[in-house]
């Protein structure tokens, strides 16, 4: 966070003017945050960017008026390992003919002797 800007805007006391951050939020450098908005929990504002609009939750603001892009998914670990046929140099316990999962977690075991 090296240049930050959280700017108010106006100049009325009668109401809160300044920008509020989320918990876990990223502000890249020299990015500038106005206004009476709201930046949520581990959102993202990119280097340079200008926000003058609330960014949700896990949401990522980038370029100048900032847009606002959605999270991606996530990502989601394979549910089998899949072994080439020609594997010559050891031996995979809990795994069918075709090199697929049949079990809970795969155990490799590798010949010493070769």
């Amino acid at each position: 966070m090296h240049d930050v800007t959280l700017g108010a805007t106006g100049t009325s006391t009668d109401f809160d003017r300044h920008p509020k951050i989320g918990d876990g939020a990223f502000l890249g450098a020299k990015c500038t945050i106005l206004g009476n908005i709201q930046i949520g929990k581990g959102a993202t504002v990119a280097a340079s960017a200008l926000v003058n609009k609330a960014v949700p939750d896990g949401h990522l603001a980038v370029g100048v008026p900032a847009r606002i892009i959605p999270p991606r998914d996530p990502i989601v670990p394979p549910k089998e390992i899949r072994v080439p046929s020609d594997h010559a140099r050891g031996s995979v316990d809990g795994l069918g003919r075709d090199g697929v999962s049949v079990g809970a977690e795969p155990k490799v075991t590798i010949n010493a002797e070769a």
